[in-house]
C-alpha cells in the first residue's frame, strides 16, 4: 500500500528546509541545490498515522536519508518501507482424562463412580 499525502522534510546543502508531500504512488520530488541533502519522512504526519498503526517497524530505508544532490541530475533517496507486526495466539492444555476436550479441572466426570449412602 502506497502512503499518499505524507510529509517529507528535505534539508538542502544550504540548510534550507522544505516540506514536500508524497503523491498517490507514495513518491515525492524536491528541487535542491547541489550538495549534501537529507530527507526525513514525518512519521507523525496525520496521513502517515492514519494508515500505519502504532508499533510500526521500518523494514527498508533509513530516516533521515542523506544523499548528495548533483547539479543537473536526479538522485534517489531510496525507499522507506514500514510494517506493523501481527500476532498469533493459541492455547495449550493437558487432557488428563483423554476425552478430547478441556474439562474445568481436567477430570472426566462422566467416568466418576456415583457415591451412595
Amino acid at each position: 500500500m502506497n502512503l499518499a499525502g505524507v510529509d517529507v522534510k528535505v534539508t538542502d546543502s544550504n540548510g534550507a528546509v522544505q516540506t514536500v508531500v508524497t503523491d498517490a504512488s507514495g513518491n515525492w520530488t524536491a528541487t535542491v541545490p547541489p550538495g549534501s541533502t537529507s530527507a526525513n519522512v514525518d512519521e507523525t504526519d496525520q496521513q502517515f498515522t492514519a494508515v500505519v498503526p502504532v508499533g510500526w517497524t521500518r523494514i527498508e530505508g533509513t530516516d533521515p536519508t542523506t544523499v548528495t544532490a548533483v547539479a543537473g541530475g536526479s538522485v534517489s533517496a531510496g525507499n522507506d518501507g514500514y510494517y506493523t507486526a501481527g500476532a498469533i495466539t493459541g492455547h495449550v492444555y493437558y487432557d488428563r482424562n483423554g476425552n478430547g476436550t478441556q474439562d474445568l479441572d481436567g477430570l472426566d466426570t462422566s467416568r466418576a463412580t456415583p457415591m451412595t449412602k
